[in-house]
């Protein structure tokens, strides 16, 4: 359940808005034929997607660098909180000669931290990787912040980093520390920097036939940012260009690389039924181990009362999933019998001004509710913890199926006065949904840095002991009318443009 957006390639081309969903702060490279990718996640834990792909257009998300968030109890939602903190921009290598993918990253501007996946066999097969095992390896008292890694030629390690001034560090031989005192490499650039443009925080990557790629993304809130790809071209002094068309961004390019490997789409039905969550979900900081558990044999996911609140941006295991652009649906199959009185459940539209639609266990009933006003202050902290904007019929408190849904449109509206708009939906039968509540206008701010994202909630108000089990989790594409398609695209690629002259 991850990959490209819908209408991103056509034949033999591709639109170079290729990864509609919030993967952000990326680092690309390749193994043999296989790309990888690694984002941040500030305080969502696991933390540090690894995404592949065999064409650079279309990924899927495989492991995360960081499966537990080690960097201070206020990661864990216990009392304090880590918003907007965490993993920011970071670096992902594979070195062959240890055969293992180095990941670094100075969190929250303090120490950086070093995560390592060894015994991988990327090297042997042509990048294929079947197993993941991340482990912490420590720390460097550095800052190395918006870092690149390095592993030359001669296996040297080296590693660049800064914001107004880039500096280089060399580590030693096993990357735990720090070799040589830290050179300015670049303290100011000359060049026609006048028209740099909005595409940024990304990398450049090479094919095998040693064409080369620009990889970064767009600020496109609400749904946070969105991936960009387009070809390079080499000055005779080594300097990279994007290819353009017409002095601008061409809207297709031929595809980076031909071939028959393939990853699965980004939409789908989630049962499940493995023995782990697979890489698409992400818990709002770590999650109480305890309070979840994967059932097995016909599948789902039982998510027991973690945090008593009433401030969902306190609650424990709220567990969310990035949206699929420009627009798109999530539905929650859920058995809500179990469900102690005082319990908040349901599916919410998560950042920091957020709403939901669910259930309020009172006494014996339970009552259908639309929640909006969620939101934090600037300092995040919790400004409001919402009020109910509707209410729905009345849904036995014994049910064992109830289907909740919202749809999102997160087309790109980053500095415009538009807001974009998002519904939510119940259904007792899984096949006719209404609408609960008035639509939900979301913020374009990008101070959260995160864009929206679907999610399950559930949380208790008096005491610990309820327990819902989410049955399962279907993410749809919501289609266009073919008279609209290309009305569509030329107004994204209008707003694409503009920001990448």
């Amino acid at each position: 359940m991850a990959g490209a957006s819908p209408l991103t390639t056509r034949a033999d081309t591709f639109n170079y808005l290729v990864l509609w969903e919030d993967y952000t702060d990326l680092d690309v490279f390749r193994v043999g034929d296989v790309y990888y990718y690694s984002s941040s996640t500030f305080a969502f834990s696991p933390g540090a997607p690894v995404l592949k792909s065999y064409d650079l257009i279309n990924w899927t998300s495989v492991s995360h660098s960081i499966p537990t968030l080690n960097f201070g109890s206020q990661y864990d939602l216990n009392g304090s909180r880590a918003y907007v903190k965490g993993v920011w921009a970071s670096t992902l290598r594979y070195r062959k000669s240890t055969d293992t993918f180095y990941w670094m990253e100075c969190i929250s501007g303090g120490q950086t931290y070093i995560w390592t996946a060894s015994s991988t066999n990327a090297g042997a097969n042509n990048g294929e990787v079947l197993n993941w095992d991340w482990k912490a390896r420590g720390t460097i008292p550095r800052c190395y912040y918006d870092n690149g890694l390095l592993i030359d030629d001669d296996d040297t390690m080296y590693m660049v980093y800064g914001s107004t001034k880039i500096m280089v560090a060399q580590l030693s031989k096993d990357s735990l520390s720090e070799v040589k005192t830290q050179q300015i490499l670049v303290d100011s650039i000359a060049g026609p920097l006048s028209n740099a443009g909005n595409a940024h925080h990304g990398g450049i990557v090479d094919t095998k036939d040693g064409k080369w790629y620009y990889v970064a993304f767009l600020d496109s809130y609400p749904g946070g940012r969105i991936s960009v790809v387009a070809p390079l071209t080499w000055s005779a002094d080594g300097w990279p260009s994007v290819v353009r068309v017409d002095n601008e961004w061409g809207k297709f390019y031929p595809m980076p690389v031909k071939t028959s490997k393939t990853v699965p789409p980004p939409t789908g039905l989630d049962t499940f039924k493995g023995s782990s969550l697979s890489a698409e979900w992400g818990w709002n900081h770590n999650p109480d181990t305890s309070r979840f558990s994967l059932l097995g044999g016909s599948g789902g996911l039982r998510l027991r009362t973690a945090t008593v609140t009433n401030d969902l941006f306190s609650a424990r295991n709220t567990l969310t999933h990035r949206i699929l652009g420009p627009k798109s649906s999530e539905t929650f199959r859920l058995d809500i019998s179990k469900m102690s009185d005082g319990d908040c459940a349901g599916a919410i539209l998560f950042r920091d001004v957020a709403a939901y639609i669910g259930m309020h266990k009172e006494g014996g009933n339970a009552k259908l509710v639309m929640v909006n006003n969620l939101n934090l202050n600037s300092d995040w902290t919790t400004n409001s913890t919402g009020s109910v904007a509707a209410t729905g019929p009345t849904i036995a408190a014994s049910s064992t199926d109830l289907w909740l849904s919202v749809q999102s449109d997160i087309t790109p509206a980053f500095g415009t006065s538009t807001s974009r708009a998002s519904t939510f939906w119940y259904s007792t039968d899984g096949n006719t949904f209404t609408q609960l509540g008035a639509t939900f206008l979301m913020t374009n701010t990008w101070q959260f840095f995160t864009g929206y994202r679907f999610g399950v909630l559930n949380f208790a108000t008096k005491a610990l002991g309820g327990k819902i089990t989410l049955k399962s989790f279907e993410l749809k594409a919501l289609q266009f009318r073919a008279s609209k398609d290309c009305q569509f695209w030329l107004v994204v690629g209008a707003i694409a443009t503009r920001k990448f002259k």
